[in-house]
C-alpha cells in the first residue's frame, strides 16, 4: 500500500510538469471517469486535463491501474527530464543543405 502511495505522489509531481498539450494526450488516453466526459477536454486547458487525470487516479483500486498510467507517462517524463521538445510552427526549422 505504501508503495502505491509513493507511485501516486510521483505521478502527481509529474502531472504538474506537463504542458497543456501533454496533459491532454495523457487524459484522453485514460479510462472513462464517472461523472466526467473526456470529450469535453480542451487541448489548451491544462488545469481541466490534470483534474481529469487526478479524478481517474482517485478511482484506482489495483496496482495494475497505476502501472498502466506509469507506462503512459513514461515517455512524457523522459522528454521532461531530457529537455526534449516538439517543434512548433513558430520555431524556425533548420534547412537541409541537400543539392
Amino acid at each position: 500500500m505504501a508503495d502505491n502511495e509513493r507511485k501516486r505522489r510521483s505521478i502527481k509531481k509529474i502531472l504538474h510538469q506537463l504542458t497543456a498539450d501533454e496533459a491532454y494526450e495523457v487524459a484522453t488516453h485514460l479510462d472513462p471517469v464517472e461523472g466526467l466526459d473526456s470529450s469535453e477536454l480542451n487541448r489548451d486547458d491544462e488545469e481541466s486535463c490534470v483534474q481529469y487525470i487526478a479524478a481517474n487516479m482517485n478511482n484506482w483500486h489495483y496496482d495494475t491501474d497505476i502501472q498502466k498510467l506509469l507506462r503512459g507517462l513514461e515517455e512524457v517524463q523522459n522528454k521532461l527530464q531530457h529537455g526534449v521538445t516538439t517543434p512548433s510552427s513558430d520555431t524556425p526549422q533548420p534547412h537541409s543543405s541537400q543539392p
